[in-house]
């Protein structure tokens, strides 16, 4: 299997199109991969971040028509602590990361359920270590010593009945706003 990854703000960009190669490559690859972090926008209340990470993925499936078939979402996610000063002030929290994995566990149940990768399984203590952000160690839906830091939706059961190669979150209800752990570092 052959393919490739880009953030979605650089399938966006005009100029990228034009580059050599480009369309070359997507047209080579098997698939596809394409990352939206809705954490980067600036100014985005995390309680609408999956209408970020909607906007972006259709708007990138529309611009590559002819291979929209080979589209993966590859990388989405939200740290439970830290913030991005540099787009914003958005921040992260345990109820900020629970409440968009619910909302992305049920928005990507109609997406091809093989090609929907939530980004990421533990967190990564290592990537603050020469003075990067709090955030980027944060991304985890565990911690990095394996403690789950919120209830996950169950694995529904049809997704591994239709030889799904990727196990997808049951879709669950949102928590209110409010509700869960307000931390902002965990």
């Amino acid at each position: 299997l052959v393919g490739t990854a880009q953030r979605n703000t650089e399938f966006l960009d005009p100029n990228r199109r034009n580059l050599t190669g480009f369309d070359n490559l997507l047209n080579q690859s098997q698939i596809v991969g394409v990352n939206v972090h809705p954490f980067f926008s600036p100014n985005l209340d995390f309680n609408d971040a999956i209408n970020n990470v909607r906007d972006q993925w259709n708007a990138v499936v529309a611009n590559y028509g002819p291979v929209a078939h080979k589209l993966a979402l590859t990388e989405v996610g939200w740290p439970s602590g830290g913030t991005n000063d540099d787009v914003g002030g958005n921040y992260g929290s345990v109820q900020a990361a629970e409440r968009f994995y619910s909302d992305f566990a049920s928005w990507s149940m109609p997406l091809a359920q093989d090609r929907t990768y939530y980004f990421q399984m533990y967190d990564q203590p290592y990537k603050g270590e020469f003075g990067g952000p709090v955030f980027e160690t944060k991304f985890g839906l565990f911690t990095a010593n394996g403690t789950q830091k919120f209830s996950l939706p169950p694995v529904q059961a049809a997704a591994v009945q239709q030889g799904s190669s990727a196990l997808i979150p049951a879709s669950t209800p949102a928590a209110p706003a409010g509700e869960g752990n307000t931390e902002r570092d965990v």
